[in-house]
């Protein structure tokens, strides 16, 4: 018997392509706990996370929308300081 997707831990690629679903809270309950438990075991992955969560709440907080082409700039930025172990100011 082959393993489901919800029977196993999300890879690295696949909890990211899914971090914005849950953050906007749009995965089903079970499917968003695959997703966070893999953030909260992974410090690269918790990293992005958290820094995609804090630039969310930021937005949120000056009332304004991003456009699509800051929001890739925004990805591109958090994906390189992941990648260079920075880590978000608080």
């Amino acid at each position: 018997m082959s393993e489901s997707p919800t029977d196993r831990s999300p890879s690295c690629s696949e909890a990211l392509e899914q971090l914005h679903a849950v953050l906007d809270g749009e995965l089903p309950s079970e499917e968003a706990r695959r997703i966070i438990d893999h953030l909260e075991a992974c410090p690269p992955c918790e990293l992005e996370g958290d820094s995609f969560r804090r630039i969310k709440e930021a937005v949120a907080a000056s009332g304004n929308a991003l456009d699509p082409a800051s929001l890739a700039r925004v990805r591109e930025l958090t994906d390189r300081l992941c990648r260079e172990g920075v880590p978000p100011t608080a």
